[in-house]
C-alpha cells in the first residue's frame, strides 16, 4: 500500500509538471469554442480543423458537443492542462512529441471534465446525449480497461497482505510453543484430574437424565392411553351428533310437510267458506220474462210455450231448496209440509196432499193452486223466522231481514200465484217474484 501511494504521488507530480508546460505553450491560443470533430469548417468563419493521428486523439473523434463561450473556455483550459491539441484561427498545431508526453492521469481528467460539461448541457434539455455512439463505446472501453487494472492491482495487494499476516501468525505460534513447553506436564496432570471430575459428574447427570426419561416415557404412555379414550369418546359423540342431525332433519321435513298441508287445507277452507253451496246447487236467475232455477224456466207465456216437464222440474228444484233451507235453520213448518220428489213434488196440509206438478189447465187446477199457495205460505213462514233471528241478535228493525216482495195469502206484491182463471203472463210474473224471494232467503241462510 505504501508503494502504491508513492507511485501515485510521483505520477501526480509528473502530471502537474506536464500540465504547467502545456499551459505555457497553449497560452498563446484564443477562441471561444472548441472543435472536437474531424472534417472542414465554414469558409466564412475561417476556422481550420486538425486530425490527430496519435492515440489520445482517437477518443475524441466524431464527438459533436456544442458549448457556450464560457464553457468552451473552461474546456480549453482543461485540455491545455491535459496536453490535448487545440485548433483555432490564431493557434498552431501541437507536435506529436508533445502529445506522446501526455500523462494518462491528465488525459482522464480532461475527458472527465468534458463529460461534466456535456452533462451540464444535458440539463437544459437541448440534447439527449453528449456523445455519439462510437465515442461513447471508446470511452466505455477505456474506463472498463482501467477498472480491470485497478481490480487486478487491488487483488494483488490483498494477496500480499494475506501472506504477511500468515507469516506473522506462524512466527507467533512457534515462539509460543517454545515458552509453553515446560508447563505441559503440569497442565496434563491438572487436565486429567479435571477430566475425572467431569466424568463423575457426567455419570451422575446421565443417571438423573435416564430416570427423568423413564418418568417422561411413563407419563407419555398414560397420556397416549387417555388420548385413545378421548378419541373413542369423540367418535361416539360424533355418531350421536350425526344421528341427532338426521333425526332433526326428518322432523323438520315432517313439520314442513304438515305446514304445507295445513296451508293447503286453510286455502281450501277459505274457498269453501266463500262458496255458497245452495247457490251453486240451486242457481236462481232469470231468462227474459221467466224466472229460472237450475236452468229450468218456471211459467208460461202466450208466445213462448214451455213444456210441463220443464215447469215440473223447476217446481221440484224450488221445493227441494226451500226444504233444505228449513232443515239448515232447524225450522218446522206449522201449516204445511213440503214433499220434494223430483219432477213430481207435493205439498201437504191437514186436509190432504196436493200435487205441485202438471199438466193442468186454467179451468181445472184447484189442487195445483192449493199446492202453490201452500209453498208460498212455507216461504213466508221461513222469511218471518229469519227476521226474528236478526231482531233477536240486536239488529235494528230497519236492517233486519225482510223479503223484498211481500207475501199475503195467495198473492205476492199483489199478483196472485193461482193458475185458475188467470192469465199466463201474470202467473209467470208472480212465479218470478217468488223465485226472487227464495234467492234472497237462500243468501241469508248461507251467511248466517
Amino acid at each position: 500500500a505504501a508503494a502504491a501511494a508513492a507511485a501515485a504521488e510521483s505520477l501526480l507530480v509528473s502530471s502537474q509538471e506536464n500540465a504547467q508546460s502545456n499551459q505555457s505553450r497553449g497560452a498563446r491560443g484564443g477562441g471561444g469554442a472548441i472543435n472536437c470533430a474531424s472534417g472542414s469548417g465554414d469558409d466564412s468563419a475561417g476556422a481550420s480543423t486538425t486530425t490527430a493521428t496519435t492515440q489520445p486523439l482517437s477518443l475524441m473523434d466524431e464527438s459533436f458537443v456544442m458549448l457556450h463561450d464560457r464553457e468552451a473556455a473552461n474546456v480549453a483550459d482543461e485540455m491545455r492542462i491535459g496536453g490535448f491539441p487545440i485548433t483555432a484561427n490564431n493557434q498552431s498545431r501541437t507536435s506529436p512529441n508533445q502529445i506522446n508526453t501526455m500523462s494518462l492521469d491528465a488525459h482522464v481528467k480532461a475527458l472527465s471534465r468534458m463529460f461534466d460539461v456535456a452533462n451540464e448541457t444535458l440539463d437544459t434539455g437541448e440534447v439527449k446525449h453528449p456523445l455519439c455512439t462510437e465515442c461513447a463505446a471508446l470511452v466505455l472501453e477505456e474506463l472498463t480497461r482501467q477498472a480491470e487494472d485497478a481490480e487486478e492491482e487491488a487483488a494483488a495487494y490483498e494477496a500480499a497482505i494475506a501472506r504477511l499476516e500468515a507469516e506473522r501468525g506462524d512466527v507467533t505460534t512457534s515462539s509460543g510453543r517454545e515458552d509453553d513447553g515446560d508447563d505441559d506436564a503440569e497442565e496434563k496432570e491438572e487436565q486429567d484430574d479435571d477430566d475425572d471430575d467431569k466424568d463423575a459428574s457426567s455419570s451422575e447427570r446421565c443417571a438423573a437424565l435416564r430416570a427423568e426419561l423413564a418418568a417422561v416415557e411413563a407419563e407419555l404412555q398414560s397420556l397416549r392411553g387417555a388420548e385413545a379414550s378421548v378419541a373413542l369418546l369423540e367418535e361416539a359423540h360424533h355418531h350421536a351428533m350425526n344421528a341427532h342431525h338426521l333425526e332433526l332433519h326428518d322432523h323438520l321435513e315432517e313439520r314442513d310437510y304438515v305446514l304445507r298441508q295445513l296451508d293447503v287445507a286453510n286455502a281450501q277452507l277459505q274457498v269453501l267458506r266463500c262458496a255458497n253451496v245452495l247457490e251453486d246447487a240451486f242457481h236462481i236467475w232469470h231468462d227474459g220474462p221467466f224466472g229460472t232455477i237450475s236452468g229450468f224456466r218456471l211459467g208460461r207465456m202466450p208466445g213462448i210455450p214451455v213444456e210441463w216437464d220443464e215447469i215440473n222440474a223447476a217446481w221440484g228444484q224450488a221445493c227441494l231448496l226451500l226444504q233444505s233451507l228449513a232443515n239448515h235453520c232447524r225450522v218446522t213448518f206449522t201449516q204445511h209440509r213440503l214433499l220434494p220428489m223430483g219432477s213430481t213434488p207435493r205439498v201437504a196440509d191437514r186436509k190432504g196432499v196436493y200435487e205441485l206438478y202438471g199438466p193442468v189447465n186454467v179451468f181445472w187446477s184447484a189442487r195445483y193452486d192449493r199446492a202453490m199457495v201452500g209453498f208460498l205460505a212455507c216461504l213466508d213462514e221461513l222469511g218471518s223466522f229469519a227476521r226474528s233471528k236478526d231482531l233477536a241478535r240486536g239488529v235494528p228493525s230497519t236492517d233486519a231481514f225482510a223479503l223484498p216482495h211481500r207475501i199475503e195469502g195467495d198473492r205476492i206484491d199483489g199478483k196472485t200465484i193461482k193458475l185458475s182463471l188467470n192469465r199466463n203472463e201474470l202467473w209467470t210474473a208472480a212465479l218470478k217474484l217468488m223465485l226472487t224471494d227464495l234467492k234472497i232467503l237462500t243468501g241469508w241462510c248461507s251467511g248466517s
